[in-house]
């Protein structure tokens, strides 16, 4: 749960609370993810209820992109899930995972992780990597 540090008391004013600090870091999430894009990152938020749902959006995603000739070309992606947003109001960390297409997948990983650490950063809001490609960075929401 988010921490409440002013107004009435009790769990509907907690749950409230919630939601409007989720809120606020939504705003923050689709600004980290919107440079990510123009850093040739593909970025989705709720996306697919699970992580396998999710990889079959990103990669549907990704190829609509390459095939549409956006005059973008992705390095790879990264996304939550609905399931990863819903337990982030109740940890307050959203693991961010990451995708990259077949070929030099661990540089590209790195790349797009290195990446994700950066705009999170840049948008006030602190996150954890070990810097491994196949490990997601977490972002801590409070």
């Amino acid at each position: 749960m988010f921490e409440c540090v002013s107004g009435p008391k009790g769990e509907e004013a907690a749950l409230a609370a919630a939601d409007a600090d989720w809120s606020a870091c939504e705003a923050r999430i689709a600004a980290a993810f919107e440079s990510l894009k123009q850093r040739e990152v593909l970025a989705l938020g709720q996306a697919g209820q699970t992580q396998y749902d999710a990889l079959s959006e990103v990669e549907r995603s990704f190829h609509d992109a390459a095939l549409a000739g956006a005059g973008v070309q992705f390095l790879g992606a990264c996304f939550y899930t609905r399931e990863d947003g819903q337990r982030a109001r109740s940890t307050g960390e959203l693991p961010i995972a990451l995708w990259a297409p077949q070929g030099d997948f661990d540089q590209s990983m790195r790349a797009i992780g290195r990446a994700v650490v950066e705009e999170f950063a840049r948008v006030g809001l602190r996150i954890t990597w070990d810097g491994r490609s196949r490990s997601r960075p977490v972002v801590r929401l409070h």
